[in-house]
């Protein structure tokens, strides 16, 4: 009778799905990266901007939270390039990581907004006005005063998101794209399917150790990060 489940084949199959591990973690950098600048402009945007900015900021960001990302991904990697031919221009050379770094940015750039608004709003307002009450400019109080305060605030938020881009990057197969999920599946179809569960299980291992590895990294940047702006651990 053949074993329900082959652990020395689940042993061999995590080396081969961990080959796929720079294409998810290019896309992890890249996104949070990206995510970050349009978060930090959409954070702007609602604290600062005119009505109307908030108001189209905040159907961006409902859009973004109240739709599925596979959803969001599809819409970028299929009507993407439509809407650029009717511009005249034509982006069916683009490799597919392209259309999911877009998709997956423009989705965690929500979310970090939040996060940075709720951060931002978190310094007392007495900060700001004792800033002012120096002499300090708008820039120089954000900088020196608000930012580092906030960045403390957003620091365990934002391994959160990133633990979320990781985890979401296993969709980019259906696009086409090898990634962590995506090698699994290949390696599953390379045996007819007849060792499914055990593939699966390495990709699953694969996954929980590269998050608890994301998640200790974040825990120990928040701790020193707190330690050295002289606040409470």
């Amino acid at each position: 009778m053949e074993k329900f489940f082959d652990v020395e084949f689940m042993l061999r199959s995590i080396p081969k799905v961990i080959e796929a591990l720079p294409v998810t973690l290019l896309l992890l950098v890249l996104c949070m990266i990206f995510g970050l600048l349009l978060g930090g402009l959409l954070t702007w945007m609602k604290l600062k901007g005119h009505r109307s900015l908030q108001t189209a900021t905040g159907v961006y960001v409902s859009f973004m939270r109240g739709t599925p990302p596979l959803v969001q991904l599809f819409l970028i990697y299929y009507g993407l390039p439509n809407l650029l031919a009717q511009l005249g221009l034509n982006v069916s050379s683009w490799d597919k990581l392209v259309f999911a770094i877009i998709a997956f940015t423009l989705s965690n750039a929500a979310y970090l907004s939040e996060t940075m608004r709720s951060a931002y709003l978190a310094v007392p307002a007495g900060q700001h006005e004792a800033a002012q009450s120096v002499g300090m400019t708008g820039f120089q109080s954000f900088r020196r005063i608000i930012l580092p305060q906030a960045l403390a605030v957003a620091i365990p938020n934002l391994g959160n998101s990133l633990l979320i881009v990781f985890k979401d990057s296993s969709l980019v197969f259906s696009i086409g794209i090898v990634e962590l999920l995506g090698k699994a599946k290949l390696i599953s179809a390379a045996g007819y399917g007849a060792k499914n569960l055990e593939v699966f299980v390495a990709a699953a291992f694969v996954y929980w150790i590269s998050c608890m590895i994301l998640e200790y990294g974040t825990g120990l940047l928040e701790k020193r990060y707190k330690r050295k702006m002289g606040l409470s651990v």
